[in-house]
């Protein structure tokens, strides 16, 4: 197999984000503040009483960013060799998108998505 566009493409992200990086590193501003060295617990104050309730809604948004991210990388090396491909390959993708498209469509009505 041909795996040259995707060692390029591999190569060319790892380029962008050092480039980007380096440059939000030299350009942004260096100031510690109490709240910026504080330690960031999932998206309530660390420092409360430990038998106060937490937002499980927060977890619920990072989980399903994950798993559709993860999914959405997937399709990447299908992308760049679609030459390749034959239409059993072809149709499996296609499944796979609209199975995809479905969940996401499922958790939006659902109402996961919504910052309670």
């Amino acid at each position: 197999m041909n795996y040259i566009n995707m060692i390029i493409f591999m190569i060319c992200l790892l380029i962008i984000g050092f480039i980007f990086c380096g440059l939000s590193y030299i350009l942004s501003l260096k100031r510690n503040r109490l709240e910026k060295v504080s330690a960031y617990e999932c998206g309530f104050n660390a420092f409360n009483d430990a038998r106060s309730g937490y937002y499980v809604s927060f977890y619920l948004i990072a989980l399903l960013y994950i798993l559709f991210d993860i999914e959405i990388t997937l399709l990447f090396p299908f992308i760049l060799d679609l030459r390749m491909q034959d239409s059993y390959s072809f149709l499996i993708m296609i499944t796979f998108i609209l199975l995809l498209s479905i969940g996401f469509i499922y958790e939006y009505v659902m109402g996961a998505l919504d910052w309670k």
